[in-house]
Order: C-alpha cells, then structure tokens, then sequence
C-alpha cells in the first residue's frame, strides 16, 4: 500500500508586470526562504490567465505552502486575492507573502514570515 503523503512543500511565485522588469529580487527572495520549487509569470496582474499561478496553485497540496514576495504579487485585485486565500485555506495549504512577513495558515498568522526565512537560513 503506498501512502499519498508528502513531506510539506514550499511553492513559490513570482510575477513581474511587464517584459522590461526582472524577477532576480523575488526569487533571491523566495531562494532565500527555501522553496522547493518556483512558478513565475511576465505578465500584468490584471490578466486573468496566469499559467505560473496556476501551475503553482495545482502544484499545492494539504501542508505546504505558497510563498510569494508580496501579496500584490498574487492577486489581480484585493476580491481575486481573497478568493486565492479562501481556496488555500480550504486545501489546508498556507500563504506566506514575504515582505509582509505574514504567515497565514487558516485563518491565523502563525509566525512572521522574515523570522521563519531566519530560522530557514540557520538550517542551510
């Protein structure tokens, strides 16, 4: 019998607005916070097809975690990102957005975030 269980993971995301910008300091950052795998979109956050998204959001499962740099990384709009939060809380999957420093897991703000990339840090 083989157990569907995973060790948690970290999913990160990045988006940049525009083909001009870089995303080197949000994955620095999200590097930096040990994520075990990164989604990224070159694309305006008003565009509601964001493969990257997406991919990270189906790539979650119960117990891990999307962290991204910043929230407004995440949603087009503060009803899309409620609806983003709504639907990892119900996946029992966390959100942690780093510059924040929030870490929220149901409904709670478990730890700040730049406090757990410290700890992520010293196991490096």
């Amino acid at each position: 019998m083989t157990s569907s269980a995973h060790p948690p993971f970290k999913i990160g995301y990045a988006r940049v607005s525009t083909i001009e910008q870089d995303e080197a300091l949000q994955l620095d950052a999200l590097q930096r916070a040990c994520a075990d795998r990164i989604f990224v979109d070159r694309a305006s956050g008003s565009i509601q097809d964001r493969p990257g998204l997406t991919s990270a959001l189906e790539c979650a499962r119960r117990g891990d975690s999307l962290v991204v740099w910043r929230l407004d990384r995440l949603g087009r709009s503060l009803r899309h990102l409620i609806d983003v939060v709504h639907d990892l809380e119900g996946r029992g999957v966390a959100l942690i957005s780093l510059t924040e420093a929030i870490n929220y897991w149901h409904g709670l703000v478990v730890r700040p975030a730049r406090s757990h990339a410290a700890w992520c840090s010293r196991l490096r």
